[in-house]
């Protein structure tokens, strides 16, 4: 049998389900690990992960998007197993979103500018269970820094989410996730908001400062919040405003522009 080049291999996989790469040009489906040599300015999408178990490293190359439109920088659909790191993305609609796609791994990733203020700068959305993602990087994004919606089992460890124009790290529909020695400053609502159906999340240890209301903010479910410090927050440090009675122990409120928290007691 007549062996098939890489070339020809690929050749065949574009002629039968799409068009398929293993490098990283604008608009690229990678099938293969991938290393970015040069930065990319894409009129469309950004970089589409079509294959479980591979590594994209951006290797501190830029991925920069229109401003414009609903294209995503770094897109993962049905995947699992996918490392994704040292990328800066730049002006998409959401920086990288994750739908569908459990047990990933994303790090040291930085996103900016996205432009929509309804999704996350960094989204796991829609059973994207038990992913980590650790020291990444989201600023001065329209909208959200970090969401989580429909997934559960994440952790997301060592994290900052830094001068967006809403919250920094938002939980919806969310439910056994850990959040762990992230940063959330300077986000122009909620430094971390629980919402929807989200039972079981843990949060320890999360520095969360100078947002335009509060530091933490509980609107569904018990969860467990320890050793988080909130100061300098617009409201509260914590507020649990319909939440089912969450666990609180050994929280630092100081300095928020009402109160420690409401109700009282939920930190010191």
């Amino acid at each position: 049998m007549t062996k098939l080049s890489l070339a020809a291999l690929l050749g065949a996989l574009t002629m039968t389900s799409g068009t398929a790469y293993a490098q990283a040009t604008c608009g690229a489906v990678l099938v293969a690990d991938t290393t970015m040599t040069a930065d990319l300015t894409c009129t469309g999408p950004g970089l589409i992960v079509g294959a479980d178990d591979i590594v994209l490293d951006c290797d501190g190359f830029s991925l920069n998007g229109p401003g414009v439109g609903s294209d995503i920088g770094i897109h993962l659909d049905g995947r699992t197993g996918v490392t994704v790191k040292n990328c800066v993305v730049n002006r998409f609609v959401s920086g990288i979103l994750l739908n569908d796609s459990p047990s990933n791994f994303l790090t040291k990733n930085s996103v900016s500018g996205s432009t929509s203020a309804g999704t996350g700068a960094i989204q796991l959305a829609n059973g994207s269970d038990g992913n980590v993602l650790k020291h990444n990087r989201a600023y001065q994004n329209v909208g959200r820094g970090f969401v989580v919606t429909d997934s559960m089992g994440n952790l997301v460890i060592e994290n900052a989410a830094m001068g967006n124009a809403f919250r920094g790290f938002d939980l919806i529909n969310a439910s056994g996730n850990s959040l762990i020695h992230n940063f959330a400053h300077d986000n122009t609502s909620g430094g971390v908001v629980i919402s929807g159906s989200s039972d079981g999340n843990i949060l320890y240890d999360n520095d969360v400062r100078n947002s335009g209301s509060e530091g933490f903010a509980v609107f569904s479910g018990v969860n467990y919040f320890s050793f988080n410090q909130s100061d300098d927050n617009g409201t509260w440090g914590i507020n649990e405003s319909g939440g089912g009675g969450s666990f609180y122990l050994f929280n630092q409120c100081a300095g928020n522009g009402i109160d420690p928290s409401n109700p009282v007691g939920l930190c010191f």
